[in-house]
């Protein structure tokens, strides 16, 4: 609820006040809550740029395909009038002071981003949340998976979001794989194997996706037989 006050205030402060002074000394006081009182703030954050249901956020991102067309033109506008730039006004506060005029010109995610002034937090946090998903989502959408994925590299650039990229690549060479041992003869051999329990596996590049809680349960031995003759497969 916060998160969504704090958009919908940057979009009023954009109608009431285009140079963007006023809403850096409007939105401060949130923000500092935001950073220093909330530690679920870039959970939330990420959540609502990737959920289905729709979000501010959400529809922000969606935006990220003509983000970078809007700024090109943007810099080539101000190029083209820098003899008519002028600086902050007189009575301009010392916290307006910290923020160049880009940063006030900034979309919405850019400005979330900002309060934490990295953009590793939420990278990291997405990583984590798409593991989550890949993991406990056995019925995921893989290409609404990689339409964020790609909308994410738009904002936070291709090499922070590499890891993420791989995890995607290893579910879909694991469903190739799985559907190829299932379909090969040195699986099937056995004559109880038409009886056995279906298995699939997601196999992943361990050092691209974030620690997994180790597992110590026992499995009966007629599910490891079946593992065993999976693995060896």
């Amino acid at each position: 609820d916060i998160i969504t006050g704090y958009v919908a205030t940057i979009k009023a402060m954009r109608h009431l006040e285009k140079s963007g002074i006023l809403l850096q000394t409007v939105t401060e006081p949130v923000k500092e809550y935001l950073r220093k009182c909330r530690q679920d703030t870039v959970r939330c954050v990420v959540t609502s740029l990737i959920e289905e249901t729709p979000s501010d956020l959400a529809e922000e991102l969606a935006r990220s395909e003509n983000l970078q067309a809007e700024e090109n033109e943007r810099n080539a506008e101000e190029m083209n009038n820098w003899q008519n730039w002028n600086p902050d006004p007189i009575d301009a506060t010392i916290e307006t002071e910290k923020s160049s005029p880009q940063n006030r010109k900034s979309d919405i995610i850019s400005m979330i981003v900002d309060i934490y002034g990295s953009k590793e937090l939420f990278v990291n946090e997405y990583r984590n949340l798409l593991a989550e998903r890949l993991l406990t989502q056995l019925d995921f959408n893989p290409e609404k998976e990689i339409r964020n994925l790609e909308l994410l590299k738009l904002r936070f650039g291709e090499t922070l979001l590499h890891n993420c990229e791989v995890m995607l690549k290893d579910v879909r060479d694991s469903k190739r794989i799985n559907a190829h041992i299932l379909e090969s003869s040195s699986f099937l051999t056995t004559d109880a194997a038409s009886a056995d329990p279906t298995i699939s596996a997601l196999i992943v590049s361990s050092q691209f996706w974030p620690s997994f809680k180790k597992e110590t349960m026992e499995l009966p031995e007629e599910i490891n037989k079946v593992f065993d003759r999976y693995k060896k497969s």
